[in-house]
């Protein structure tokens, strides 16, 4: 009998870990999926804003992008959404309103490299992703934007899209 039980407790013992590793694959799968979506979000809304940008700068009602930018805020649920211009557009039109300055290093950097760039920040109490989208000149496809920023040449950063969401939910779900 004792081989017997010996067996069996290292078979419940290997079924115990198996689900146990089943379990933390799961959880982790979630929680990159999701992320995953909140980053896609992100993506397709500051392709949004953009072509909002640009269809106010064609019909010349740049003064009313705070508006714009107020709507796309509350029908994305992003917890802040800012946008900043980079020397060569400020050049070209003019500085922005108060609140569209590069607010930290993440913003320079992504103004430098003219790559995306995402951080996510958690504590116990909240958990944010934050994704900063640079806006490259391109004369190729729509917009052609060489055509009113004749400042820039193509590949230049003209601009940026930070939003910041609300992920606790997706964290606590996951975990």
């Amino acid at each position: 009998m004792g081989g017997k039980k010996r067996i069996m407790t290292i078979i419940t013992s290997m079924l115990i870990v198996f689900v146990l590793v089943i379990g933390v694959i799961v959880t982790v799968n979630f929680r990159n999926y999701s992320q995953k979506q909140e980053v896609d979000k992100a993506r397709v809304t500051a392709e949004l804003i953009r072509d909002g940008l640009t269809a106010h700068m064609t019909s010349g009602t740049m003064d009313q992008r705070a508006s714009f930018l107020q709507n796309v805020k509350h029908s994305s649920s992003a917890h802040d959404i800012w946008i900043f211009r980079s020397q060569k557009v400020i050049e070209q039109f003019g500085e922005g309103f108060n609140n569209e300055v590069v607010r930290d290093n993440i913003d320079k950097e992504v103004i430098k490299t003219g790559e995306n760039r995402q951080v996510i920040q958690e504590d116990l109490d909240t958990a944010t992703l934050r994704i900063t989208i640079p806006y490259v000149a391109t004369a190729y496809g729509a917009p052609n934007c060489l055509e009113c920023h004749t400042l820039a040449k193509e590949g230049d950063v003209l601009g940026e899209i930070t939003m910041v969401f609300d992920i606790k939910e997706i964290r606590d779900t996951g975990t």
